[in-house]
């Protein structure tokens, strides 16, 4: 086994409301995080997420389809989620986070891992509105089917960001 077998791995993705004079959107992670002999399944809420980086993981979508192919990681290793999830647009609102916001830095996705059927990614996160700016970096898993999930829903997404006013060319 790799050094991601304690990674927090994403469960899902939801996308609420557009900053539309930022180009970003409000998004909701749903992770599972591996603590002892058990996990806790819950979500990360307000990461603030520019229209730039989600537009990045699309533009690699092929090459990294393909790479998991070829390294056998095309198929479901990782448990699906047991909470319930939400549909891809029922994110978060500036409200509903209570001011505790996070800007994505970073959102890398680094290698394929096979053993688990997933990609590995780093997510670098900087606390907003707070006394001090703190950043926290990450590592997680996202396995196969989240990670076509979210493929399918970047588009969508990005023509969201688009018709909230922010300048969103979907690929």
């Amino acid at each position: 086994m790799t050094h991601y077998k304690d990674a927090d791995q994403i469960l899902g993705f939801a996308f609420g409301e557009v900053l539309p004079d930022q180009g970003c959107i409000l998004t909701d992670i749903f992770v599972r995080t591996p603590r002892g002999q058990g996990q806790l399944e819950g979500k990360r809420s307000g990461l603030i997420v520019h229209q730039g980086v989600l537009q990045d993981i699309l533009a690699a979508k092929q090459p990294m389809l393909e790479a998991m192919t070829e390294m056998g990681a095309d198929r479901d290793v990782l448990a699906p989620a047991r909470i319930e999830l939400p549909a891809w647009d029922q994110g978060p609102t500036l409200r509903s986070t209570g001011g505790a916001v996070y800007l994505c830095q970073s959102f890398n996705i680094t290698e394929v891992v096979p053993e688990f059927g997933a990609v590995a990614a780093v997510i670098d996160v900087t606390l907003l509105g707070g006394p001090k700016a703190e950043s926290h970096k990450n590592d997680y898993l996202i396995p196969r089917h989240v990670l076509l999930t979210l493929l399918a829903d970047i588009p969508k997404v990005l023509a969201k960001i688009g018709q909230g006013g922010g300048a969103a060319a979907v690929h």
